[in-house]
């Protein structure tokens, strides 16, 4: 089977420098569909970026940038990913590692060995809450109780709380599933 359009037919070319790196995205379950396969009816899970779209310094890291774009996944914080060599790696690639480094190595570059993007839950860290947590002003903050426990990736931000108020706090998933702001200070 050729995978490579028209468009992309220079990519496939034995000699001819790799501009284009395949990948697939998988959940802990399994491959998913992706948003813009390169050819949906024949591989819905099979899909590719230019190096050209991907933002300077071109590392992994902004490689898994451009795949949570082109995935429609930037917007979800709860999701974080990995990038691995293959289906069948058991260690992602490090984040800083060069672009240019995969292609020498030819990583990517045939769609029969694509990379292996895989979604992970960013929010994987349980914490027990202290105290109690009430959603005074409406602004996206989880209640909780005393012993309650929720899920969080510990990463301090500085949110709204109220009117003119801004605090420091974590993003965090309740046992309802529900996602909002927890204060860092009432867990332990």
């Amino acid at each position: 089977m050729n995978y490579c359009s028209a468009q992309r037919r220079i990519y496939c070319q034995p000699g001819a420098q790799r501009l284009f790196f395949y990948y697939m995205v998988f959940r802990p379950d399994g491959a998913i569909p992706c948003q813009e396969p390169l050819h949906p009816e024949e591989d819905p899970y099979l899909a590719g970026i230019g190096a050209a779209h991907i933002t300077p310094p071109q590392t992994v890291a902004s490689m898994i940038r451009c795949i949570h774009k082109k995935e429609n996944l930037e917007f979800d914080p709860t999701i974080s990913g990995e990038l691995f060599q293959t289906v069948s790696s058991t260690s992602p690639l490090e984040r800083q590692r060069s672009l240019a480094d995969l292609t020498r190595s030819g990583l990517g570059s045939d769609p029969r060995k694509p990379l292996a993007f895989v979604l992970v839950d960013a929010l994987d860290q349980s914490i027990r809450a202290m105290d109690v947590g009430r959603n005074e002003h409406g602004y996206a903050w989880l209640c909780y109780a005393n012993g309650d426990v929720l899920h969080t990736d510990r990463v301090l931000l500085n949110v709204k709380y109220g009117p003119h108020d801004n605090r420091d706090a974590y993003l965090a998933r309740d046992k309802s599933g529900c996602v909002g702001y927890v204060s860092p200070f009432h867990f332990r």
